[in-house]
Protein backbone atom coordinates (compact mmCIF):
# COMPACT_ATOMS: atom_id res chain seq x y z
CA UNK A 1 0.00 0.00 0.00
CA UNK A 2 1.55 3.50 -0.50
CA UNK A 3 0.66 6.55 0.25
CA UNK A 4 -1.07 7.25 -2.72
CA UNK A 5 -3.50 4.62 -2.19
CA UNK A 6 -4.23 5.39 1.19
CA UNK A 7 -4.28 9.56 -0.15
CA UNK A 8 -6.96 8.26 -3.17
CA UNK A 9 -9.57 6.53 -0.24
CA UNK A 10 -9.14 9.63 2.00
CA UNK A 11 -9.88 11.92 -0.71
CA UNK A 12 -13.39 9.48 -1.93
CA UNK A 13 -14.47 8.88 1.90
CA UNK A 14 -14.24 12.61 2.68
CA UNK A 15 -16.44 13.38 -0.68
CA UNK A 16 -19.05 10.86 0.31
CA UNK A 17 -19.24 11.68 4.09
CA UNK A 18 -19.31 15.36 3.63
CA UNK A 19 -22.22 14.55 0.87
CA UNK A 20 -24.22 12.32 3.24
CA UNK A 21 -23.90 15.02 5.98
CA UNK A 22 -24.93 17.62 3.42
CA UNK A 23 -28.07 15.40 3.25
CA UNK A 24 -28.98 15.34 6.76
CA UNK A 25 -29.16 19.20 8.26
CA UNK A 26 -30.27 18.03 11.37
CA UNK A 27 -30.03 14.91 14.02
CA UNK A 28 -32.97 12.64 12.74
CA UNK A 29 -33.87 10.65 15.25
CA UNK A 30 -33.82 10.36 19.12
CA UNK A 31 -30.58 8.80 19.76
CA UNK A 32 -28.86 11.15 17.52
CA UNK A 33 -30.83 13.91 18.98
CA UNK A 34 -29.84 12.68 22.64
CA UNK A 35 -26.07 13.24 21.90
CA UNK A 36 -26.36 16.46 20.50
CA UNK A 37 -28.28 17.96 23.20
CA UNK A 38 -25.74 16.76 25.37
CA UNK A 39 -23.03 18.15 23.41
CA UNK A 40 -25.11 21.59 23.69
CA UNK A 41 -25.36 21.55 27.44
CA UNK A 42 -21.82 21.27 27.71
CA UNK A 43 -20.54 24.02 25.34
CA UNK A 44 -23.17 26.22 27.22
CA UNK A 45 -21.29 25.23 30.40
CA UNK A 46 -24.38 23.28 31.69
CA UNK A 47 -22.45 20.13 32.38
CA UNK A 48 -23.61 16.75 32.11
CA UNK A 49 -27.61 17.98 32.84
CA UNK A 50 -30.68 18.12 30.38
CA UNK A 51 -33.83 19.76 30.73
CA UNK A 52 -35.47 17.02 29.50
CA UNK A 53 -36.21 12.77 30.44
CA UNK A 54 -36.58 10.56 28.29
CA UNK A 55 -36.78 7.73 30.47
CA UNK A 56 -37.60 7.24 34.40
CA UNK A 57 -35.06 4.88 35.05
CA UNK A 58 -33.32 6.43 37.83
CA UNK A 59 -36.34 7.76 39.60
CA UNK A 60 -35.29 11.51 38.10
CA UNK A 61 -36.62 14.18 41.13
CA UNK A 62 -37.20 16.68 38.07
CA UNK A 63 -35.67 19.15 36.16
CA UNK A 64 -32.60 19.87 34.96
CA UNK A 65 -31.75 16.23 35.52
CA UNK A 66 -28.83 14.85 35.45
CA UNK A 67 -27.58 13.75 31.96
CA UNK A 68 -26.32 9.95 30.43
CA UNK A 69 -27.66 8.24 33.71
CA UNK A 70 -28.48 5.89 30.53
CA UNK A 71 -26.42 6.10 27.39
CA UNK A 72 -22.95 6.93 28.06
CA UNK A 73 -20.99 10.32 27.37
CA UNK A 74 -18.51 10.45 25.05
CA UNK A 75 -20.27 10.80 21.77
CA UNK A 76 -21.98 14.08 23.70
CA UNK A 77 -18.31 15.04 24.69
CA UNK A 78 -16.98 14.92 20.96
CA UNK A 79 -19.92 16.89 19.79
CA UNK A 80 -18.98 19.60 22.89
CA UNK A 81 -15.22 19.78 21.32
CA UNK A 82 -16.35 20.11 17.73
CA UNK A 83 -18.19 22.80 19.07
CA UNK A 84 -15.60 24.49 20.90
CA UNK A 85 -13.20 24.12 18.27
CA UNK A 86 -15.66 26.55 15.88
CA UNK A 87 -16.96 28.44 18.60
CA UNK A 88 -20.77 27.48 17.69
CA UNK A 89 -23.49 24.71 18.17
CA UNK A 90 -24.62 24.45 15.06
CA UNK A 91 -24.96 20.91 13.72
CA UNK A 92 -22.03 21.11 11.02
CA UNK A 93 -19.98 21.87 13.95
CA UNK A 94 -20.60 18.95 16.04
CA UNK A 95 -20.10 16.87 13.46
CA UNK A 96 -17.05 17.88 12.55
CA UNK A 97 -14.57 14.92 14.50
CA UNK A 98 -17.68 12.60 13.59
CA UNK A 99 -17.25 13.40 9.49
CA UNK A 100 -13.26 13.34 10.44
CA UNK A 101 -13.76 9.39 11.68
CA UNK A 102 -16.12 8.55 8.78
CA UNK A 103 -13.95 9.96 6.32
CA UNK A 104 -10.57 7.91 7.84
CA UNK A 105 -12.23 4.40 8.29
CA UNK A 106 -11.61 3.25 5.39
CA UNK A 107 -8.29 3.87 6.10
CA UNK A 108 -8.27 1.71 8.60
CA UNK A 109 -9.58 -0.95 7.46
CA UNK A 110 -7.54 -0.48 4.61
CA UNK A 111 -4.58 -0.78 6.64
CA UNK A 112 -5.43 -3.43 8.33
CA UNK A 113 -6.46 -5.84 5.82
CA UNK A 114 -2.87 -4.89 4.28
CA UNK A 115 -1.11 -6.01 8.00
CA UNK A 116 -2.36 -9.37 7.42
CA UNK A 117 -2.36 -10.18 4.22
CA UNK A 118 0.04 -8.23 2.70
CA UNK A 119 -1.73 -7.65 -0.64
CA UNK A 120 -2.82 -4.31 -2.01
CA UNK A 121 -5.64 -5.48 -4.08
CA UNK A 122 -6.83 -6.95 -1.03
CA UNK A 123 -6.61 -3.71 1.09
CA UNK A 124 -7.90 -1.41 -1.20
CA UNK A 125 -10.84 -3.48 -1.51
CA UNK A 126 -11.67 -3.81 2.44
CA UNK A 127 -11.26 0.07 1.89
CA UNK A 128 -13.53 0.94 -0.70
CA UNK A 129 -16.41 -1.25 0.97
CA UNK A 130 -15.63 0.83 4.05
CA UNK A 131 -16.18 4.26 1.69
CA UNK A 132 -19.52 2.84 0.80
CA UNK A 133 -20.53 0.99 3.46
CA UNK A 134 -24.20 0.38 2.99
CA UNK A 135 -26.40 0.66 6.35
CA UNK A 136 -23.81 2.52 8.35
CA UNK A 137 -22.77 5.17 5.99
CA UNK A 138 -26.50 6.34 6.84
CA UNK A 139 -25.28 7.45 10.43
CA UNK A 140 -21.46 7.51 10.65
CA UNK A 141 -21.65 10.73 10.53
CA UNK A 142 -24.59 11.70 12.87
CA UNK A 143 -24.01 12.71 16.20
CA UNK A 144 -24.15 8.52 17.07
CA UNK A 145 -21.53 5.94 18.14
CA UNK A 146 -21.93 4.43 15.43
CA UNK A 147 -18.04 5.90 14.09
CA UNK A 148 -16.69 6.57 17.15
CA UNK A 149 -17.06 2.88 17.91
CA UNK A 150 -16.16 1.31 14.92
CA UNK A 151 -12.92 3.42 15.13
CA UNK A 152 -12.13 2.40 18.22
CA UNK A 153 -12.78 -1.32 17.64
CA UNK A 154 -10.30 -0.83 14.82
CA UNK A 155 -8.03 0.72 17.17
CA UNK A 156 -8.16 -1.88 19.67
CA UNK A 157 -7.54 -4.43 17.11
CA UNK A 158 -4.35 -3.21 15.29
CA UNK A 159 -3.16 -2.68 18.77
CA UNK A 160 -3.56 -6.02 20.21
CA UNK A 161 -2.87 -7.73 16.97
CA UNK A 162 -0.51 -5.79 14.09
CA UNK A 163 2.49 -4.91 16.33
CA UNK A 164 5.75 -7.88 16.08
CA UNK A 165 6.03 -9.05 19.83
CA UNK A 166 9.56 -9.21 21.01
CA UNK A 167 11.35 -8.79 24.08
CA UNK A 168 11.23 -5.11 24.64
CA UNK A 169 9.10 -5.13 27.71
CA UNK A 170 8.47 -0.82 27.51
CA UNK A 171 7.27 -1.78 24.20
CA UNK A 172 4.25 -4.46 25.43
CA UNK A 173 3.18 -2.34 28.69
CA UNK A 174 2.87 0.64 26.10
CA UNK A 175 0.84 -1.97 24.07
CA UNK A 176 -1.14 -3.30 26.57
CA UNK A 177 -1.78 0.40 28.33
CA UNK A 178 -2.74 1.57 25.02
CA UNK A 179 -4.99 -1.52 24.93
CA UNK A 180 -6.88 -0.27 28.60
CA UNK A 181 -7.08 3.27 27.55
CA UNK A 182 -9.14 2.60 24.28
CA UNK A 183 -11.51 -0.07 25.94
CA UNK A 184 -11.91 2.88 28.17
CA UNK A 185 -12.95 5.26 25.20
CA UNK A 186 -15.09 1.90 24.07
CA UNK A 187 -17.28 1.75 27.38
CA UNK A 188 -17.35 5.61 27.57
CA UNK A 189 -19.00 5.33 23.90
CA UNK A 190 -21.17 2.51 25.40
CA UNK A 191 -22.16 0.28 28.48
CA UNK A 192 -21.23 -2.30 26.46
CA UNK A 193 -17.76 -1.31 25.98
CA UNK A 194 -17.28 -3.25 29.18
CA UNK A 195 -16.73 -5.99 27.35
CA UNK A 196 -13.53 -4.72 25.36
CA UNK A 197 -11.85 -4.11 29.08
CA UNK A 198 -12.78 -7.90 29.97
CA UNK A 199 -11.18 -8.50 26.38
CA UNK A 200 -8.02 -6.35 27.05
CA UNK A 201 -7.75 -8.76 30.41
CA UNK A 202 -8.30 -11.67 28.25
CA UNK A 203 -5.28 -11.03 25.63
CA UNK A 204 -2.77 -10.49 28.82
CA UNK A 205 -3.49 -14.16 29.43
CA UNK A 206 -3.46 -15.16 25.46
CA UNK A 207 -0.16 -12.81 25.30
CA UNK A 208 1.61 -15.02 27.62
CA UNK A 209 0.25 -18.88 27.48
CA UNK A 210 -1.35 -18.93 23.22
CA UNK A 211 1.42 -16.64 21.99
CA UNK A 212 4.45 -18.05 24.56
CA UNK A 213 6.97 -17.65 21.26
CA UNK A 214 6.93 -14.08 22.37
CA UNK A 215 7.61 -14.28 25.96
CA UNK A 216 9.36 -11.66 27.40
CA UNK A 217 11.22 -14.43 29.64
CA UNK A 218 11.10 -17.82 30.45
CA UNK A 219 11.41 -18.04 34.21
CA UNK A 220 8.19 -18.96 35.53
CA UNK A 221 8.23 -16.45 38.12
CA UNK A 222 8.91 -13.11 36.20
CA UNK A 223 6.45 -14.91 33.72
CA UNK A 224 3.90 -14.32 36.62
CA UNK A 225 5.66 -11.33 37.47
CA UNK A 226 4.92 -9.81 33.70
CA UNK A 227 1.30 -11.22 33.70
CA UNK A 228 0.54 -9.27 36.70
CA UNK A 229 2.18 -5.62 35.51
CA UNK A 230 0.57 -5.97 32.01
CA UNK A 231 -3.14 -6.67 33.97
CA UNK A 232 -1.94 -3.72 35.73
CA UNK A 233 -0.93 -1.62 32.35
CA UNK A 234 -4.32 -2.67 31.14
CA UNK A 235 -6.13 -1.55 34.61
CA UNK A 236 -4.85 1.81 34.62
CA UNK A 237 -5.33 2.48 31.38
CA UNK A 238 -8.72 1.81 31.50
CA UNK A 239 -9.41 3.98 34.40
CA UNK A 240 -7.54 6.90 33.20
CA UNK A 241 -10.67 7.20 31.29
CA UNK A 242 -13.62 6.23 33.09
CA UNK A 243 -12.56 7.14 37.38
CA UNK A 244 -14.06 10.34 36.42
CA UNK A 245 -17.18 9.48 34.76
CA UNK A 246 -17.65 6.67 37.90
CA UNK A 247 -16.90 9.80 40.74
CA UNK A 248 -19.56 11.05 38.77
CA UNK A 249 -21.47 8.38 39.45
CA UNK A 250 -20.85 7.81 43.04
CA UNK A 251 -21.28 11.56 43.76
CA UNK A 252 -24.86 10.94 42.06
CA UNK A 253 -25.84 7.55 43.18
CA UNK A 254 -23.49 6.13 45.57
CA UNK A 255 -22.18 3.64 43.69
CA UNK A 256 -20.15 3.27 40.33
CA UNK A 257 -23.49 2.42 38.25
CA UNK A 258 -26.49 4.33 37.49
CA UNK A 259 -29.86 2.77 38.62
CA UNK A 260 -31.01 2.90 35.24
CA UNK A 261 -28.14 0.88 33.83
CA UNK A 262 -29.29 -2.25 36.50
CA UNK A 263 -32.93 -2.24 35.87
CA UNK A 264 -32.83 -2.86 31.95
CA UNK A 265 -32.12 -6.53 32.82
CA UNK A 266 -35.91 -6.67 34.07
CA UNK A 267 -37.60 -5.44 31.16
CA UNK A 268 -40.01 -8.11 29.30
CA UNK A 269 -41.27 -5.43 26.97
CA UNK A 270 -39.05 -2.46 25.17
CA UNK A 271 -42.06 -0.10 26.08
CA UNK A 272 -41.06 -0.77 29.75
CA UNK A 273 -38.20 1.38 29.22
CA UNK A 274 -40.57 4.14 29.23
CA UNK A 275 -42.07 2.82 32.26
CA UNK A 276 -43.47 5.27 35.14
CA UNK A 277 -42.63 4.46 38.08
CA UNK A 278 -39.66 2.12 37.01
CA UNK A 279 -38.68 0.53 40.23
CA UNK A 280 -42.28 -0.81 40.45
CA UNK A 281 -42.21 -2.44 37.11
CA UNK A 282 -38.89 -3.09 36.26
CA UNK A 283 -37.77 -5.28 39.00
CA UNK A 284 -36.91 -8.93 39.83
CA UNK A 285 -41.06 -9.84 40.87
CA UNK A 286 -42.63 -8.60 37.87
CA UNK A 287 -39.83 -10.29 35.74
CA UNK A 288 -40.19 -13.86 37.46
CA UNK A 289 -43.73 -13.38 37.10
CA UNK A 290 -43.20 -14.07 33.14
CA UNK A 291 -43.83 -17.37 31.91
CA UNK A 292 -40.88 -19.20 30.81
CA UNK A 293 -42.06 -20.00 27.66
CA UNK A 294 -42.38 -16.20 26.99
CA UNK A 295 -38.94 -15.51 28.10
CA UNK A 296 -37.67 -17.93 25.57
CA UNK A 297 -39.88 -16.39 23.04
CA UNK A 298 -38.18 -12.96 23.76
CA UNK A 299 -34.80 -13.93 23.48
CA UNK A 300 -35.81 -16.54 20.29
CA UNK A 301 -36.79 -13.04 18.52
CA UNK A 302 -33.83 -11.02 19.38
CA UNK A 303 -31.82 -13.70 17.93
CA UNK A 304 -33.66 -13.49 14.99
CA UNK A 305 -33.56 -9.81 14.47
CA UNK A 306 -29.58 -9.74 15.32
CA UNK A 307 -29.00 -12.34 13.03
CA UNK A 308 -31.29 -10.48 10.40
CA UNK A 309 -28.63 -7.36 11.02
CA UNK A 310 -25.93 -9.39 10.93
CA UNK A 311 -27.24 -10.39 7.42
CA UNK A 312 -28.33 -6.91 6.25
CA UNK A 313 -26.18 -4.52 7.84
CA UNK A 314 -22.67 -6.23 8.60
CA UNK A 315 -23.06 -8.78 5.78
CA UNK A 316 -24.76 -6.21 2.91
CA UNK A 317 -26.79 -9.50 2.00
CA UNK A 318 -23.75 -9.71 -0.60
CA UNK A 319 -20.92 -9.81 1.28
CA UNK A 320 -21.69 -12.21 3.80
CA UNK A 321 -20.78 -15.15 1.82
CA UNK A 322 -17.88 -13.83 1.60
CA UNK A 323 -16.99 -12.86 4.84
CA UNK A 324 -17.95 -16.54 6.13
CA UNK A 325 -14.95 -17.80 3.45
CA UNK A 326 -12.77 -15.37 4.67
CA UNK A 327 -13.18 -15.70 8.09
CA UNK A 328 -11.98 -20.10 7.55
CA UNK A 329 -9.58 -18.93 5.58
CA UNK A 330 -7.94 -16.73 8.48
CA UNK A 331 -9.08 -19.20 11.16
CA UNK A 332 -5.68 -19.95 12.15
CA UNK A 333 -4.76 -15.96 12.41
CA UNK A 334 -5.63 -15.09 16.09
CA UNK A 335 -7.30 -11.80 14.97
CA UNK A 336 -9.63 -14.08 13.89
CA UNK A 337 -10.12 -16.10 16.41
CA UNK A 338 -10.57 -12.85 18.68
CA UNK A 339 -12.55 -11.22 16.39
CA UNK A 340 -15.00 -13.95 16.10
CA UNK A 341 -15.16 -14.76 20.35
CA UNK A 342 -16.17 -11.04 20.37
CA UNK A 343 -18.88 -11.29 17.97
CA UNK A 344 -20.49 -14.13 19.50
CA UNK A 345 -19.71 -12.40 22.79
CA UNK A 346 -21.89 -9.44 21.71
CA UNK A 347 -24.33 -11.99 19.95
CA UNK A 348 -24.82 -13.56 23.23
CA UNK A 349 -25.26 -10.39 25.59
CA UNK A 350 -27.58 -8.70 22.94
CA UNK A 351 -29.28 -11.97 22.76
CA UNK A 352 -29.87 -13.45 26.10
CA UNK A 353 -28.92 -10.90 28.64
CA UNK A 354 -30.90 -7.70 27.40
CA UNK A 355 -32.62 -9.04 23.96
CA UNK A 356 -34.98 -6.25 23.82
CA UNK A 357 -32.43 -3.57 24.36
CA UNK A 358 -30.56 -5.79 21.53
CA UNK A 359 -32.82 -6.15 19.27
CA UNK A 360 -33.61 -2.26 18.99
CA UNK A 361 -30.76 -1.17 18.26
CA UNK A 362 -27.74 -2.52 20.93
CA UNK A 363 -26.37 -5.23 18.76
CA UNK A 364 -26.61 -2.95 15.79
CA UNK A 365 -24.43 -0.72 17.50
CA UNK A 366 -21.65 -2.97 19.24
CA UNK A 367 -21.32 -4.85 15.82
CA UNK A 368 -19.81 -1.76 14.64
CA UNK A 369 -16.48 -2.09 16.53
CA UNK A 370 -15.81 -5.04 14.58
CA UNK A 371 -16.77 -4.23 10.93
CA UNK A 372 -13.12 -3.48 9.55
CA UNK A 373 -12.34 -6.82 10.74
CA UNK A 374 -15.50 -8.23 8.50
CA UNK A 375 -13.95 -5.92 5.62
CA UNK A 376 -10.67 -7.87 5.85
CA UNK A 377 -12.25 -11.29 5.92
CA UNK A 378 -14.67 -10.15 2.71
CA UNK A 379 -11.75 -9.57 0.93
CA UNK A 380 -9.70 -12.73 2.11
CA UNK A 381 -13.41 -14.58 1.06
CA UNK A 382 -13.56 -12.98 -2.31
CA UNK A 383 -9.76 -13.83 -3.01
CA UNK A 384 -10.74 -17.51 -2.10
CA UNK A 385 -13.41 -17.58 -4.74
CA UNK A 386 -11.21 -16.32 -7.34
CA UNK A 387 -9.06 -19.02 -6.86
CA UNK A 388 -11.87 -21.07 -7.28
CA UNK A 389 -13.02 -19.99 -10.54
CA UNK A 390 -9.55 -19.63 -11.98
CA UNK A 391 -8.89 -23.27 -10.90
CA UNK A 392 -12.38 -24.44 -12.11
CA UNK A 393 -12.98 -22.53 -14.65
CA UNK A 394 -10.11 -21.31 -16.49
CA UNK A 395 -10.13 -17.61 -14.80
CA UNK A 396 -7.41 -14.81 -15.07
CA UNK A 397 -6.50 -14.17 -11.36
CA UNK A 398 -5.54 -10.58 -11.78
CA UNK A 399 -8.57 -9.91 -14.22
CA UNK A 400 -11.19 -11.57 -12.28
CA UNK A 401 -9.83 -9.42 -9.08
CA UNK A 402 -10.06 -6.15 -11.04
CA UNK A 403 -13.09 -6.66 -12.64
CA UNK A 404 -15.49 -8.58 -10.46
CA UNK A 405 -13.97 -6.52 -7.63
CA UNK A 406 -15.48 -3.71 -9.15
CA UNK A 407 -18.59 -4.73 -9.71
CA UNK A 408 -18.80 -6.22 -6.05
CA UNK A 409 -17.62 -2.07 -5.32
CA UNK A 410 -20.54 -0.96 -7.76
CA UNK A 411 -23.25 -3.18 -6.14
CA UNK A 412 -21.90 -1.35 -2.26
CA UNK A 413 -22.38 1.85 -4.05
CA UNK A 414 -26.04 0.54 -5.40
CA UNK A 415 -27.07 -0.42 -1.61
CA UNK A 416 -25.67 2.35 -0.04
CA UNK A 417 -26.76 5.41 -2.65
CA UNK A 418 -30.71 2.96 -2.25
CA UNK A 419 -30.62 3.21 1.16
CA UNK A 420 -29.74 7.17 1.66
CA UNK A 421 -32.46 8.05 -0.87
CA UNK A 422 -34.88 5.82 0.97
CA UNK A 423 -33.80 7.18 4.57
CA UNK A 424 -32.59 10.48 4.66
CA UNK A 425 -34.02 12.04 1.30
CA UNK A 426 -37.36 10.38 0.84
CA UNK A 427 -39.66 10.94 -2.03
CA UNK A 428 -39.31 14.90 -1.94
CA UNK A 429 -34.95 16.68 -2.54
CA UNK A 430 -36.81 20.01 -1.15
CA UNK A 431 -38.33 18.39 2.09
CA UNK A 432 -36.08 15.30 2.96
CA UNK A 433 -37.42 12.70 5.40
CA UNK A 434 -34.60 12.84 8.02
CA UNK A 435 -35.73 16.83 8.84
CA UNK A 436 -39.42 15.76 8.76
CA UNK A 437 -40.11 15.40 12.36
CA UNK A 438 -37.76 18.20 13.32
CA UNK A 439 -39.84 20.56 10.60
CA UNK A 440 -43.55 19.14 12.49
CA UNK A 441 -41.60 19.81 15.89
CA UNK A 442 -41.25 23.74 15.34
CA UNK A 443 -44.64 23.59 13.47
CA UNK A 444 -46.13 22.43 17.24
CA UNK A 445 -44.05 24.82 18.66
CA UNK A 446 -45.60 27.83 16.82
CA UNK A 447 -49.05 26.49 17.75
CA UNK A 448 -48.73 25.86 21.39
CA UNK A 449 -47.47 29.52 21.52
CA UNK A 450 -50.16 31.12 19.48
CA UNK A 451 -52.49 29.26 21.97
CA UNK A 452 -50.91 31.11 24.94
CA UNK A 453 -48.19 28.07 26.28
CA UNK A 454 -45.40 29.81 27.99
CA UNK A 455 -41.88 29.12 27.46
CA UNK A 456 -40.97 27.60 31.06
CA UNK A 457 -44.17 25.29 30.01
CA UNK A 458 -43.24 21.62 29.89
CA UNK A 459 -44.37 19.08 27.21
CA UNK A 460 -45.22 15.88 27.44
CA UNK A 461 -43.90 13.98 23.77
CA UNK A 462 -42.34 10.90 22.51
CA UNK A 463 -38.89 12.54 21.88
CA UNK A 464 -38.25 15.10 24.44
CA UNK A 465 -34.46 15.64 23.42
CA UNK A 466 -35.39 16.60 19.49
CA UNK A 467 -37.96 18.59 20.79
CA UNK A 468 -35.83 20.90 22.98
CA UNK A 469 -33.44 20.70 20.17
CA UNK A 470 -35.58 22.24 17.96
CA UNK A 471 -37.53 24.49 20.24
CA UNK A 472 -35.86 25.03 23.60
CA UNK A 473 -38.30 24.05 25.28
CA UNK A 474 -38.56 21.95 28.60
CA UNK A 475 -39.57 18.21 27.76
CA UNK A 476 -40.45 15.08 29.49
CA UNK A 477 -41.56 11.70 27.05
CA UNK A 478 -44.59 9.71 26.73
CA UNK A 479 -44.67 7.06 29.81
CA UNK A 480 -45.59 3.26 29.32
CA UNK A 481 -49.21 2.87 31.05
CA UNK A 482 -52.98 4.28 31.31
CA UNK A 483 -54.15 7.24 31.20
CA UNK A 484 -53.88 7.38 35.74
CA UNK A 485 -49.96 6.71 34.92
CA UNK A 486 -49.88 10.01 32.48
CA UNK A 487 -52.22 12.10 35.00
CA UNK A 488 -49.71 11.16 38.15
CA UNK A 489 -46.41 11.90 35.99
CA UNK A 490 -47.53 15.49 34.61
CA UNK A 491 -48.41 16.44 37.94
CA UNK A 492 -44.95 15.40 39.28
CA UNK A 493 -43.15 17.07 36.92
CA UNK A 494 -45.84 19.96 36.42
CA UNK A 495 -46.25 19.19 32.79
CA UNK A 496 -48.85 20.96 31.30
CA UNK A 497 -49.40 19.66 27.04
CA UNK A 498 -49.28 16.48 25.49
CA UNK A 499 -48.37 16.41 22.31
CA UNK A 500 -49.10 13.26 20.22
CA UNK A 501 -47.00 12.81 16.98
CA UNK A 502 -46.31 10.39 14.92
CA UNK A 503 -43.17 10.31 14.28
CA UNK A 504 -41.87 8.99 10.40
CA UNK A 505 -38.47 7.49 12.03
CA UNK A 506 -34.83 6.92 10.25
CA UNK A 507 -33.78 5.69 13.14
CA UNK A 508 -31.48 2.39 13.13
CA UNK A 509 -33.60 0.99 16.28
CA UNK A 510 -36.51 0.79 13.70
CA UNK A 511 -35.36 -0.67 10.99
Amino acid sequence: MSRKDYLSLFLVSSLVVLGVAFLQSVPGYMDADYYYAGGVQLFRGKGFNEPFLWNYLDNPDGLPHPSHTYWMPLTSIVVALGMLLTGSEDFLSARIFFILVAALLPLWSARITYAFTFDRNKAMLAGWWAVFSGFYLIYIVNTDSFGLYMGLGSLFLFLAFVPRFDNRLLIIVGQFLGLGVVSGLMHLARADGLLWFAAAMFLVVWFNILRAKYSITVGCKKRFLVTWILFLCVTVGYLVVMVPWYLRNIQLYGKLLSPASSRVFWLTDYNQMFAYPAQEVLNISQWSSVLPIEHFQIRWRALITNLKTTLAVQGEIFLLPLILLGVWKLRRYTITQFASGMWLLTLFVMTIVFPLAGQRGGFLHSGAALQPFLWMAAAVGFEVVVRYGSRKRGWNSDMAMRVLGAGLILISIILSSFLLLQRVVGEDFSRPLWRRNWDRTAEIERELQRRGANLGDIVIVNNPAGYFLATGRQAITLPYGDEDTLLKLAIRYHAKYLICLLYTSPSPRDS
